[in-house]
């Protein structure tokens, strides 16, 4: 029995720190005339030392892509930064630096390792699509910052890319031979409306004939971007799911707003969820289970590990405030997060490109949008505090039923 105290103790103890921390709160620094979050920092401090001790090589081991990924999330994350740190000459600097060495790893050998050279753009969709997604936002965030060479680059991908999606009669290039997958192409599309928004409008008509093709191909149960396609014709293998959701809906807002804006509506019914009162992102739509896999991460009571993290950067780009802030809150309940010399890292940093997803998220700033359907957030906490005293008292109840024998 005093072992059993000891351990409901503990539980208490550890059901009072979940609590309270749903109604955490970032403290910020100031960096110019911004506002961060001081977490966020520590964030990119806890990366940088990760990523430069061969992270990614060790994520690599994990993930076809985690190489890749890691660098790839390392780079959009300063450069999201950058933009806030413009009136900061040092951090500025810093930013353009580290997204740049983050992009030559991506450049490099080991970039395009798991990659297939042979396919239409060379190395594919998902890796074309990427770099020159990191190489838009450079662009956007650093303005005249960035060389001439860098930008003499970014106009030949951007316009190898608008080929490669012009010879091709679905919307969906191939990232590995024989396969496609529509957040492969998404970020691709993007780079070029970057392109178009900072330079010469060079590529509206392969924009505007992707979204036609997109809209004609939708998963015919959600109305929703399909998570996999059949690679010549375009249709859907397997329907929408939470990952692939989440991340085409944050990148589609670059592309044309009036369709990201029905997108992410239609996001919100099917995938917007909760369990015990905290808010997720599903894996799967409302009605739908299945289990997680490499693309997913853990699936857990029908929550994304994946979904959940990357949905807390597509309601922060929709400015669904509250549904933003029940995520944010919510990661930082279950993934434990610590703080020390000033590097913070989550489920004690053993998997750093889920700490780079979760930054890369949490940096995404709101878009000037009207018309978005918010998430109604009003008393989430409520369930999970009742979830907990309910458990605490039925764990109690021996001690109770101890207590009434021994007064017989």
């Amino acid at each position: 029995m005093k072992f059993y105290k000891f351990l409901l103790a503990l539980l208490a103890v550890l059901l009072i720190y979940l609590n309270s921390k749903l109604y955490y709160q970032p403290s910020t620094i100031s960096i110019g005339s911004a506002e961060v979050d001081k977490g966020i920092t520590y964030q990119l401090n806890f990366l940088e030392h990760e990523i430069k001790n061969n992270a990614a090589e060790e994520m690599q081991q994990l993930f076809p892509e985690g190489y890749f990924f890691m660098n790839l999330l390392y780079g959009l994350s300063w450069a999201e930064y950058g933009k806030l740190s413009k009136d900061n000459d040092e951090i500025f600097a810093r930013a353009v630096n580290e997204s740049r060495w983050a992009l030559d790893n991506l450049e490099s050998e080991k970039g395009s390792a798991v990659l297939d050279r042979y396919l239409n753009p060379p190395y594919g969709a998902f890796y074309n699509s990427w770099c020159n997604y990191l190489r838009a936002k450079r662009m956007e965030a650093f303005e005249g910052k960035t060389p001439e060479s860098e930008k003499v680059t970014f106009f030949e991908k951007s316009a190898q890319l608008a080929a490669a999606f012009d010879s091709s009669g679905t919307p969906f290039l191939q990232s590995y031979n024989g396969y496609s997958w529509p957040a492969d192409a998404m970020p691709g599309i993007a780079s070029l409306q970057i392109h178009d928004k900072l330079f010469e409008k060079r590529f509206q008509s392969a924009i505007s004939d992707w979204l036609k093709k997109i809209k004609e191909r939708l998963d015919p149960e959600t109305g929703l971007i399909s998570h996999s396609t059949d690679f010549i014709s375009g249709e859907t293998l397997e329907g929408a799911r939470g990952s692939s959701q989440s991340l085409m809906n944050l990148v589609l807002i670059d592309i044309d707003t009036t369709f990201a804006k029905e997108q992410y509506s239609l996001y919100q019914k099917h995938f917007a969820s909760s369990v015990l009162g905290l808010p997720m992102i599903r894996e799967y739509p409302k009605g739908k289970t299945g289990f997680g896999d490499i693309d997913s991460g853990p699936v857990i009571f029908g929550a994304g590990f994946a979904a959940s993290v990357v949905g807390l950067g597509t309601a922060n780009r929709y400015g669904d405030e509250q549904l933003s802030n029940a995520l944010r809150n919510t990661i930082e309940t279950v993934g434990f997060p610590y703080s020390f010399s000033k590097k913070k890292r989550y489920l004690f940093g053993v998997l750093p490109v889920g700490d780079a997803f979760l930054l890369w998220a949490k940096l995404q700033t709101p878009e000037k949008l009207s018309g978005i359907s918010k998430t109604e957030m009003k008393g989430w906490r409520l369930k999970f505090h009742l979830a907990s005293a309910v458990l605490m008292f039925v764990l109690c109840l021996p001690f109770v039923f101890k207590k009434i024998r021994s007064k017989k």
